[in-house]
């Protein structure tokens, strides 16, 4: 798996501040997290860079990246892994997908035409229960699939424990 390497996006942003700019460590997190869509938490446990959570300038910061920001925890792997679906498992996930569409828009348009309450919390517990039948076979589908084959490769505790925590997620 390639490791996210955070250094070159830290100097891009500190070399962007003004010479007299304050800023913190959060921010820096932030900035590296919204650049690679992951979770702010994560990236400034992982993301070392020597500044008092006070702030220090941008040309101070510059210089106090450390080298432990090219190499990251686990935590911050980048996981991209991908599924190949049969024509069929897909076609029945988009068709579930394409119908709760279709009742989402209906709802914004019982909303626009001041629907009566009761009528559009009805249609919202439709698409409750319509999500929660995606998941119910798409769980279901990976597990038959990537969770076995997973531990057919080997990894019984990555798989077991990526699906707890998947499962935690959808609680």
């Amino acid at each position: 798996m390639e490791k996210i390497k955070y250094r070159d996006l830290i100097m891009q942003y500190l070399t962007a501040l003004e010479p007299d700019q304050t800023i913190t460590t959060e921010q820096v997190a932030e900035y590296v997290a919204e650049r690679l869509l992951l979770d702010t938490a994560m990236v400034k446990k992982t993301v070392n860079v020597n500044m008092e959570t006070t702030g220090v300038t941008g040309a101070e910061a510059a210089n106090t990246v450390t080298a432990e920001t090219e190499t990251p925890s686990d935590d911050a792997v980048c996981h991209c892994r991908h599924k190949h679906r049969t024509e069929k498992e897909e076609k029945d996930l988009l068709t579930r997908l394409n119908r709760i569409e279709g009742q989402v828009r209906g709802i914004k348009a019982m909303v626009q035409d001041e629907r009566y309450c009761p009528d559009i919390l009805v249609q919202v517990s439709a698409v409750q229960s319509a999500l929660n039948g995606f998941c119910k076979v798409l769980l279901s589908n990976h597990i038959k699939t990537c969770v076995v084959e997973d531990i057919k490769n080997g990894n019984e505790e990555t798989a077991v424990a990526e699906l707890c925590e998947t499962i935690k997620k959808m609680m």
